[in-house]
């Protein structure tokens, strides 16, 4: 029988300014304008040069290997506070023992790619490979992408892929936000008038009435709300207290909803935008947006830049508070969620 490995998929990012034109080409499918490459190495610059999505994808890998192969963790962590040097640099934790069961990460647009971590699955006599996208919402095209590219790849190499189980409504998951999402509500709740935005990547219109991507969020949504116990969905209410329509409610101590946030407009966009909400709590008299992240797993520009740089500034910027929750990145509760996912399908 062949050996079973499991391969961490995502789009990635570059390790350095200079990897910014060849990683929008592959992600993209294009080559990036003058302008458009001028804009996206800024965005870069500003976050510290580098992606951290590399970084936390081998944290991940290193992590679910060990315990998969019932190995103790890793005793070096990295804290959410830590700069993005600190998580680059700091050692994932990758076991140097023999294991039967690999965890290797394959990128569409970075290094190690999916073909470099097929390759090594096969070499190593490896048959039959989980494939667990590291992102539970990943947006249709970008999820089509890294599909297509880990079929093609496995197809030539006479590897055999199997679907990772769906971790994105995982009690694992819902624990870590849950706890995650309260603790940055309670601090801005206790000395301000906060509005509560749940966020995801924005796509088209078309895009959304063609996948499941928007139920998928919103169903995350309405379940962390329940464990939340924010209050009811209530989008008239919403509506009448904050002038915005979407899925949301007026809440039992403050109104919540879903919005849609992106580093790039996107033409005919699912809403409400987040930046239009921050201007709509603003107009409504609320002291304080508190932004909760459920559309994105791990760090990269969206939080990075879209979040931490852009909305805070479109909020702090006009007299209001801003904060963002952190994201899971390699939090062991996440490596649970995983590790169960990969384990229903091992």
């Amino acid at each position: 029988m062949a050996r079973t490995g499991v391969l961490i998929v995502t789009t990635g990012g570059p390790a350095g300014i200079g990897e910014v034109a060849d990683f929008l080409e592959i992600a993209n499918g294009a080559l990036a304008s003058s302008d458009e490459l001028g804009a996206v190495q800024r965005r870069y610059l500003a976050i510290g040069g580098i992606s951290p999505v590399p970084a936390v994808a081998e944290r991940v890998a290193a992590a679910l290997e060990r315990r998969l192969n019932d190995l103790p963790p890793d005793p070096v962590e990295v804290s959410p506070s830590d700069t993005l040097t600190a998580l680059v640099e700091t050692p994932s934790g990758r076991t140097a023992d023999a294991v039967d069961i690999r965890v290797l990460v394959g990128m569409l647009a970075a290094r190690p790619t999916i073909v470099d971590a097929l390759e090594a699955f096969k070499a190593d006599g490896v048959g039959r490979v989980i494939v667990v996208d590291l992102a539970p919402f990943e947006t249709p095209f970008r999820a089509a992408s890294n599909s297509e590219a880990v079929n093609q790849v496995a197809k030539a190499l006479g590897i055999e892929t199997v679907p990772g189980g769906d971790f994105a409504h995982s009690e694992h998951l819902t624990q870590l936000l849950s706890l995650a999402y309260s603790g940055t509500i309670s601090e801005l709740a206790a000395d301000h008038k906060p509005v509560i935005v749940f966020t995801a990547e924005a796509l088209s219109a078309v895009e959304a009435e063609e996948s499941d991507y928007v139920r998928r969020v919103e169903s995350a949504v309405v379940r962390m709300v329940e464990e939340l116990e924010l209050g009811e969905v209530d989008a008239v209410g919403l509506e009448s207290a904050l002038g915005v329509r979407a899925l949301g409610g007026l809440g039992k101590t403050a109104p919540w909803l879903l919005a849609y946030q992106s580093e790039e407009p996107v033409p005919d966009a699912v809403g409400p935008d987040l930046f239009a909400v921050i201007d709509a709590a603003i107009s409504h008299g609320f002291s304080a947006v508190c932004v909760l992240p459920i559309g994105l797993a791990f760090d990269e520009v969206e939080t990075m830049w879209t979040l931490d740089i852009l909305a805070a500034d479109r909020a702090l910027s006009q007299g209001i508070e801003f904060a963002r929750a952190p994201v899971a990145n390699d939090d062991p509760l996440l490596i649970e969620a995983i590790e169960t996912a990969v384990r229903s399908v091992l």
